[in-house]
């Protein structure tokens, strides 16, 4: 992969900061997701579209585990799920293929963006 972290890497890291922000620091789903969007920030700061959406996709996904729910009467969270929009209309399976991922991963990540987009994008 592009960033040297694989998907396994990635998926890792952004339960590592949920469980983190949760059962450490006591916080709200919603305050967990704004935590874990910097940590992870930081730790894959990767300008690759793919590894981008990698990324967001992990966060997103691992977010709905905990039941976060974003208000787009939130100014921060319609930033941000307007940016995961942006994100995946930039993206195409050519990306992805592009920091590593085939088959089965490949499936898995199509499949948890499509979850991601039915949940917090209302598509599909």
């Amino acid at each position: 992969m592009a960033s040297d972290l694989s998907v396994e890497e990635i998926y890792s890291i952004v339960s590592r900061l949920y469980d983190e922000a949760i059962r450490q620091l006591h916080l709200r789903p919603e305050q967990a997701f704004a935590y874990v969007q910097d940590e992870a920030g930081s730790i894959c700061p990767s300008g690759d579209v793919g590894i981008n959406v990698v990324l967001q996709t992990a966060i997103f996904r691992e977010g709905m585990r905990y039941g976060l729910e974003l208000s787009r009467a939130s100014p921060y969270a319609e930033d941000m799920l307007e940016a995961l929009s942006k994100l995946y209309e930039e993206c195409d399976v050519d990306d992805l293929v592009g920091v590593g991922l085939q088959r089965e991963q490949l499936r898995e990540v199509l499949d948890s963006m499509a979850k991601v987009k039915r949940k917090y994008l209302f598509l599909g």
